[in-house]
């Protein structure tokens, strides 16, 4: 599928925005809504700044998996099943399957992902980092209400409006590895699902999925938000039956936050607004000079700038919707009369393995979710998305 293609009659492709394990996610339009009011289906995702709206068009996110085998089908038919109405969980618009592909429409939360907010501030503000903590933990309450486990709380599955200057709104996001409870096993037993990093020691050990896992999992992403300690290590306790609720740790957390008294907004910080920028550009804004044809640049300026190569390569890394939703800043060869500068020269023990056609390229942007990937370059070098020291970016460099 290519960038303006059609599907089901009613959504054009713009650009690829995240690629991941299970498949890449589309920015679209909604011809059918473009012009009118979203068509929500009552998840309670309308009506928030920065979700969705651009120039008048109805912009959507399409998530399609590499293929309709039956794992994809069942990833798919558990997050579409998603309808919880709450402020703070992103749930789909539309769902269909064609040919050998599964496709998932949701609404395009368009402030980035709060991996990425964390990547390019480093420490948030007291007032930013604990209310987006209450937020995920609201939205986490409403969750397991609803009889689910979602099994992959990160950084990168908790989605931000482009609320600017305003207060954040944080969306959890991605319930492709949800489970319904008391049943429902989307996977093999004995096989872990979760990413290793957020995985409670229970569920390490081979443990039935539980809301409390959830809670541990959240517990990290609040430590990195500035959350009180107590309330983390109560959290993050090896025990599942010594953790709080989602709502009693919601419920600590606004009392936490009232005891620090008024907010307000914007929150000055290193002497400048705090702010969640608009991560994707006007679609009826000309592109700049000089870029290629089919590339978007994100970012508005004197705003966060965070970029990714656009491309419909094979998937490489974690899928993040709420992902990190940022593309790279690619430039044109074509006889423009400016030299093209010549590449940087690779170490000559850098290290070699399988050529990936579709892989990366020494010496170029990668971003804050896919710090510490690997990826093999069409040479066959061996690369690692690395910080680059002193500055907010990250670049694929060879590895050690």
């Amino acid at each position: 599928m290519e960038a303006g293609g059609m599907l089901a009659d009613r959504y054009r492709l713009v650009a690829p925005i995240a690629r991941g394990a299970q498949g890449t996610v589309w920015r679209a339009v909604d011809t059918r809504a473009a012009g009118g009011s979203a068509e929500s289906g009552g998840t309670g995702n309308a009506g928030v700044p920065g979700a969705s709206r651009a120039s008048g068009a109805e912009e959507v996110a399409v998530k399609v998996s590499g293929d309709a085998d039956v794992e994809s089908l069942l990833r798919l038919v558990c997050e579409q099943s998603v309808r919880i109405g709450h402020p703070h969980v992103l749930t789909p618009l539309d769902w269909f399957v064609r040919a050998d592909e599964a496709w998932l429409v949701l609404p395009l939360v368009r402030g980035g992902t709060l991996a990425g907010l964390l990547a390019d501030y480093g420490e948030l503000p007291g007032p930013v980092g604990l209310l987006i903590a209450e937020q995920l933990l609201d939205a986490l309450t409403a969750v397991h209400a609803s009889g689910l486990v979602h099994r992959d709380v990160k950084p990168s599955n908790v989605l931000l409006a482009a609320t600017g200057e305003g207060r954040p709104h944080a969306y959890l996001g991605d319930f492709g590895v949800a489970r319904v409870l008391p049943h429902l096993q989307l996977t093999s037993p004995g096989f872990v699902t979760g990413t290793p990093d957020y995985l409670a020691p229970e569920v390490r050990a081979g443990g039935p999925s539980a809301p409390a896992q959830d809670v541990y999992a959240a517990g990290l992403v609040l430590r990195d938000l500035g959350a009180p300690t107590a309330l983390v290590t109560a959290m993050t306790d090896p025990r599942p039956e010594a953790r709080p609720t989602a709502a009693a740790a919601r419920d600590a957390l606004a009392r936490a936050r009232r005891a620090r008294g008024p907010e307000r907004w914007p929150v000055i910080w290193a002497d400048e607004p705090f702010t969640v920028p608009d991560q994707f550009p006007d679609l009826a804004a000309p592109a700049p000079p000089g870029d290629a044809p089919g590339t978007t640049t994100t970012g508005s300026p004197g705003l966060r700038r965070r970029v990714r190569p656009v491309s419909t390569a094979a998937v490489a890394a974690g899928l993040a919707l709420a992902a990190a939703l940022t593309l790279s800043l690619t430039t044109a060869d074509g006889d423009t009369g400016t030299p093209t500068p010549p590449p940087t020269p690779l170490p000559s023990d850098a290290v070699r393995g399988l050529p990936d056609p579709d892989g990366p390229t020494p010496f170029t942007p990668c971003t804050a979710d896919e710090a510490l990937s690997v990826g093999f370059s069409p040479e066959g070098y061996a690369l690692l998305c690395a910080h680059l020291p002193g500055t907010r970016a990250y670049e694929w460099r060879p590895a050690p």
